[in-house]
């Protein structure tokens, strides 16, 4: 009974330590993909407007 009642609160004190671990590992995966998608959005939609803004070539004679 006694060792039940000592695992309890250690049990207990590791969980929040692991969620805290787990959401800054979400955390950070958060960022990088934040740090990788922001460029590519920025050089897609470049190119998208490039695409619809650039006059088309004229027809040679």
């Amino acid at each position: 009974m006694a060792a039940v009642l000592l695992r309890k609160p250690t049990a207990g004190h590791r969980l929040p330590a692991v969620a805290i671990d787990h959401r800054r590992g979400r955390t950070i995966v958060a960022l990088v993909a934040a740090v990788v998608a922001v460029p590519w959005l920025i050089a897609f939609g470049a190119q998208i407007i490039g695409m619809f803004a650039s006059p088309l070539p004229a027809v040679p004679e």
